[in-house]
């Protein structure tokens, strides 16, 4: 081998492993070889004393002895290439003999195949005034053939205008059907809509329906409210009446007191004017009596007789009058009351009557925000059906796209791609080692380029990009022991590698319709140059 160093590697495969010598691929014998001309032997296992080996050799007879000395001093190979040497040899002495067997055949065959030639060149003459007879025949039928062609011709150079008016009414006609069937496909969205539509408003009327049914309960509600408060009313009315009627009852029976008790105030001035003569009287006696000569105890008796009469009538009046005070209050509490209860239903019913004022407004004002409501939930329903409509139509064009993009790729890649993320997630590889693949990692300036890029890039535009190869054993490892499709990698830090090392300036002729399709048609991340640079 050449220089100090050599390069083993060995690709193991789902059927066939591969070896590599400085990345040359190799036999596994000549691997083998290799390895025993460097003293590396598979018939020797002693480059490395195992634990407990030692004392075997100590124990060991001489024949083993022999037989291990033989092994260390690699003696052992030999006897094994004898053998296989042997071995070759009856294989070689039974392909001689089978070589003898097949030159007898063969001898026999020639014999046989001189008998065939004369037949062979006896045939060649007859053939060969065949193929004369054949050409002259042919030649005439040709030369009517060619005659029956131009007028053939001749015809066709008649029918060409007749054709192509034909073909302009297939045109026509097929032109005619495509427009109808967008009609039909128009008509038939719109029909769906317009029974979208029907259905909405058979659910609005629904709807109505069930809000005016609630609607008129709460008017008969309100109405029986209404109701209530007019008995209500009614009966505030006949207390105020039946108040007014005790109030003028009171008043009645309180006229007569009160006029009593004016004649008892009257009266009770009268008896202060008669206790004043009495008085006078008193005075008149004391002066008759002191000039009568009367005693003074007598006088005294009879006077204090003539007091305690005039106060005991006096005292009566007074108890008289404080009860009439009392029952005259008493009448005059129990028509305030009165006055405050009429003044309480008087506001409550002003109140009632408000508040079913404001209820009737508020309802008007419900009924004119429900309608708005209504009309704006029909319009966003008609919208959201045309979105659905087309969300639909959208999602029928992603899938007949992406079966069409499907069917550009082949069968592994296709499987291999669609289960790439899932890999990815199973093995922890992220975004900055594995960037997918290569159409993913760019896009066009202008959407005339795509039909260049697709041309030039082909298949490669398929090709999955990784950051090392590493990644990209990982990767195809796991698709190969689940069977999960087959892909292409990219892994940069090869690619980079092998384009730093070869990489010259591309010049491009100075025209108006050549340019660089890297740097002129596609944006993408300048990190992956290596690997938009490959050539597919």
């Amino acid at each position: 081998m050449e220089g100090d160093e050599v390069l083993l590697r060995r690709t193991i495969g789902t059927k066939k492993d591969e070896f590599f010598v400085n990345r040359k691929r190799v036999q596994k014998t000549e691997v083998l070889n290799l390895l025993e001309s460097a003293g590396f032997s598979k018939s020797n296992p002693y480059f490395i004393v195992q634990q407990g080996k030692v004392h075997t050799l100590c124990t060991m007879s001489d024949n083993e002895r022999l037989v291990l000395l033989k092994e260390v001093a690699g003696t052992t190979v030999y006897d094994e290439k004898r053998k296989a040497s042997i071995t070759q040899m009856e294989m070689d002495e039974a392909s001689i003999e089978k070589i003898d067997e097949a030159l007898t055949y063969i001898e026999k065959r020639l014999h046989e195949l001189e008998g065939e030639k004369a037949e062979l060149k006896q045939y060649q003459d007859l053939d060969r005034t065949r193929r004369a007879l054949e050409y002259t025949l042919y030649s005439t039928e040709l030369k009517g053939a060619r005659e029956h062609l131009d007028e053939l011709e001749h015809m066709r150079s008649e029918n060409v205008e007749e054709l192509h008016e034909l073909h302009e009414q297939a045109r026509s006609v097929h032109d005619s059907i495509r427009s109808l069937e967008l009609k039909m496909k128009q008509g038939s969205a719109e029909l769906r809509r317009s029974k979208q539509d029907v259905e909405h408003y058979a659910r609005t009327l629904n709807n109505q329906q069930k809000a005016k049914t609630q609607l008129s309960l709460k008017a008969n509600e309100l109405r029986t409210q209404c109701e209530q408060d007019e008995l209500e009313k009614n009966q505030a009315e006949s207390n105020l009446k039946i108040l007014e009627k005790d109030i003028a009852k009171t008043e009645a029976e309180l006229a007569p007191l009160l006029n009593k008790s004016n004649i008892l105030s009257k009266e009770m001035q009268q008896l202060r004017s008669r206790a004043t003569l009495s008085e006078e009287t008193v005075q008149s006696i004391y002066g008759a009596i002191n000039r009568a000569g009367m005693s003074e105890r007598d006088r005294e008796k009879f006077l204090a007789a003539q007091i305690e009469e005039h106060q005991s009538s006096l005292d009566g009046k007074q108890k008289e009058r404080k009860e009439v005070t009392a029952r005259i209050s008493r009448l005059s509490q129990t028509q305030d009351k009165l006055e405050e209860q009429i003044r309480l239903a008087q506001n409550t019913l002003t109140q009632h009557r408000s508040l079913a004022s404001s209820l009737n407004t508020k309802l008007v004002q419900l009924k004119a925000k429900r309608d708005e409501y209504q009309a704006d939930k029909v319009n966003a329903q008609r919208d959201l059906g045309k979105a659905e409509e087309h969300k639909v139509e959208a999602k029928d064009n992603y899938l007949n796209a992406q079966m069409a993009y499907e069917k550009t790729m082949p069968k592994a890649t296709r499987i291999g791609l669609k289960h790439l993320p899932q890999v990815l997630d199973k093995l922890g590889i992220r975004d900055n080692e594995c960037y997918g693949p290569v159409i993913a990692n760019f896009g066009l300036r202008a959407d005339a380029y795509q039909t260049a890029v697709e041309v030039a890039g082909g298949n490669a535009l398929l090709h999955v990009i990784v950051n090392t190869d590493e990644t990209a054993s990982r990767i195809l490892k796991y698709l190969e022991q689940h069977k999960l499709g087959r892909l292409t990698f990219l892994p940069l830090n090869i690619l980079e590698r092998n384009y730093n090392h070869r990489h010259h300036a591309i010049e491009y002729p100075e025209s108006s319709d050549v340019c660089s399709l890297l740097e002129k048609c596609l944006n993408f991340d300048r990190r992956l140059t290596a690997a938009m640079k490959v050539r597919p």
